[in-house]
């Protein structure tokens, strides 16, 4: 499974911001 680190960290190195937030919480509805 993905560590919420690990892709949190991806995720903040790809976009980097408000952005990286809005596609935590999108992974995080579909993940849920």
């Amino acid at each position: 499974m993905f560590r919420k680190g690990q892709f949190r960290s991806m995720v903040d190195s790809l976009a980097g911001g408000s952005e990286a937030r809005f596609i935590g919480r999108l992974f995080q509805v579909f993940a849920a």
